[in-house]
């Protein structure tokens, strides 16, 4: 990659209105310089931050208000009594939309009763 950042830095330099080439390349070459330094200090061939790490970080945060509300759903199903996993579904698709507003959570009215239905039967099979 350090090449390619001096050959681009240099056919920048031939060209005549090439201040954007320049920058480009320029930023490329320190980029790159950053990326191997870290390398030379980890003392290892990769980069010092693990992606898979950042994704699941990132989908924890995301979904933690959803996790939320699921978990709330499920507690309040366990304290019910109910004919079935449908019978429950049908009856706490309202509250369940109104404590996802409490908590900023959206869920659609069209399909909230399926996505409850979907967490009880889930549920249902783990207790």
């Amino acid at each position: 990659m350090p090449a390619l950042a001096l050959r681009l830095l240099d056919d920048a330099e031939k060209q005549v209105n090439s201040d954007y080439n320049k920058t480009n390349a320029l930023k490329l070459l320190m980029f790159t310089e950053r990326v191997l330094w870290k390398k030379a200090q980890s003392g290892a061939n990769r980069l010092t931050i693990d992606p898979k790490t950042l994704g699941k970080k990132g989908g924890e945060a995301k979904n933690a208000k959803m996790n939320a509300l699921k978990q709330w759903t499920i507690e309040t199903w366990q304290e019910g009594d109910w004919k079935s996993p449908k019978d429950a579904s049908r009856k706490l698709v309202d509250k369940v939309v109104e404590q996802g507003k409490q908590i900023g959570v959206f869920l659609a009215q069209t399909n909230a009763e399926r996505t409850v239905y979907d967490w009880i039967l889930k549920a249902k099979n783990y207790v």
